[in-house]
């Protein structure tokens, strides 16, 4: 029996990208698809557009500590003193952390504000723990490239 054609049977290729600034890496949504399962309810234009305000977030938060690293006459993240794992730098991922965790933040968030199934109460709960959880991931990341040890600590206030 064939399959139906509203199965996929194939991998789609992602192709939207954020140029970033010269210093950071570039990033792409086909690699945030490869590191999150992200939701096909969001059209890659909308989810290129969460990627971009991500970045934004992050290279805000990151601005003095760019200058920094640019006063020590560094071009790029790679070019930082760090550690290696295989092909990969280390404040390089840190930095493809925070900023990937960040945007399926903002996609969790818009998602669960735009739920209106009758099934969203149940799930509400999920959803909520889904979206700290990508927030505490890339504050951690923020931390890290800020050369914050993991022993600190973070307080929810309620």
């Amino acid at each position: 029996m064939p399959v139906p054609d509203y199965i996929a049977t194939e991998e789609q290729q992602i192709t939207g990208e954020v140029i970033n600034l010269p210093f950071y890496p570039n990033l792409t949504l086909q690699e945030m698809q490869d590191r999150y399962q992200t939701d096909e309810t969001y059209n890659e234009t909308k989810r290129l557009n969460y990627l971009k305000q991500a970045t934004l977030f992050i290279n805000h938060q990151l601005k003095d500590q760019l200058k920094a690293w640019q006063e020590l006459n560094v071009n790029t993240l790679q070019e930082v003193p760090q550690t290696q794992l295989g092909d990969d730098y280390e404040l390089e991922l840190m930095y493809q952390t925070a900023v990937y965790s960040k945007a399926m933040a903002l996609i969790a968030e818009r998602y669960r504000a735009t739920d209106s199934t009758r099934n969203v109460i149940p799930k509400m709960d999920v959803q909520i723990s889904a979206v700290e959880a990508y927030e505490n991931e890339s504050r951690s990341a923020v931390m890290y490239l800020l050369g914050y040890s993991n022993n600190n600590v973070t307080v929810d206030l309620i």
